[in-house]
């Protein structure tokens, strides 16, 4: 689950002006502590990357049960079409 950059932004100001701890900040936000960590490093969220996948979506739309020529060599992987 991502958190709001603006929440982000509240806990760690809340964490500023009462001057608590990680811990007291975390169970009062009912978050983890290692986010609350991670924020104060870091408060933006990493920008996410598009995931690489393994099947040519054209290809596999084209040739719908002829998997194995849409797979990169080398994936030993079978799939069904649906």
């Amino acid at each position: 689950m991502s958190y709001t950059i603006d929440f982000r932004r509240k806990v760690i100001s809340v964490r500023k002006a009462e001057g608590l701890t990680i811990r007291e900040t975390a169970k009062q936000f009912r978050i983890g502590k290692a986010s609350l960590v991670r924020w104060l490093k870091r408060p933006e969220p990493k920008n996410s990357t598009p995931r690489k996948r393994k099947l040519d979506k054209q290809c596999f739309s084209k040739r719908c049960g002829t998997v194995s020529r849409c797979l990169p060599k080398g994936t030993g992987r079978a799939i069904r079409c649906l």
